[in-house]
């Protein structure tokens, strides 16, 4: 399911990912939906560039988010 994901990600804007900005411990991190409650976190270098090759993080919605 990832795979699919990064594949229409790279395509370019797809509602169904929802990609957004994050906050707190993640705010220089952006996300997008890779199934239903699995999320992928991924950056973007000083050039604007994202890094999807080297992804920060991946996990469900409360794996990445909990406390």
């Amino acid at each position: 399911m990832i795979s699919v994901a990064i594949t229409k990600f790279q395509k370019g804007k797809d509602e169904t990912l929802r990609i957004h900005k994050l906050k707190g411990k993640y705010k220089d991190f952006w996300s997008f939906d890779a199934a239903y409650d699995l999320r992928v976190i991924y950056f973007l270098n000083e050039k604007g560039t994202v890094i999807i090759h080297n992804l920060y993080d991946f996990g469900t919605h409360e794996e990445l988010y909990a406390d």
